[in-house]
């Protein structure tokens, strides 16, 4: 729970330092973590982390496609410290995933999608 709290400000932090305005939901109730406003766009976030790591790889085990209707999902490799940015639809049929920097090279640490 913890690193899930660590992550989801980290994360914040990041959109606040690149321009975005950042919201929080008062209740866990939602399926997003964050609501980030900018130049007149709306976007949730959902914010997952890691702590597991096997042979350099770290893996999140997830049902994505809860969060299909999400903007974005951002996890948060901390063993490497890096992130990983996903848009909507990237994960939908995916229960775990191995994050790997050749593989989501594209989504490794790309706060701009």
């Amino acid at each position: 729970m913890l690193n899930g709290a660590v992550a989801e400000l980290q994360c914040a932090a990041i959109l606040v330092e690149i321009g975005w305005s950042v919201s929080l939901p008062i209740t866990h109730e939602n399926p997003y973590d964050i609501v980030i406003y900018r130049d007149g766009v709306l976007r949730t976030v959902q914010v997952k982390s890691s702590s597991a790591t096997q042979s350099d790889r770290t893996s999140v085990m997830a049902d994505f496609s809860k969060y299909r209707d999400i903007d974005y999902i951002i996890i948060w490799d901390a063993p490497q410290g890096d992130w990983y940015i996903f848009t909507r639809g990237e994960l939908n049929r995916v229960k775990r995933l191995t994050l790997n920097k050749d593989k989501y090279n594209k989504q490794h640490n790309n706060w701009e999608r």
